[in-house]
């Protein structure tokens, strides 16, 4: 039972990873239009 327990990481965890995997695919976009907005501007 105990070996099943930490097999299976919480719930927090997983939902952390989520949101670390959900950044790190954000983060090039933003940064490529936060690049264009600044062309744009100068």
């Amino acid at each position: 039972m105990e070996r099943l327990a930490e097999a299976s990481p919480p719930a927090k965890q997983v939902r952390l990873l989520r949101w670390l995997s959900l950044l790190v695919c954000a983060l090039p976009t933003i940064f490529m239009v936060a690049c264009s907005l600044q062309t744009r501007v100068l």
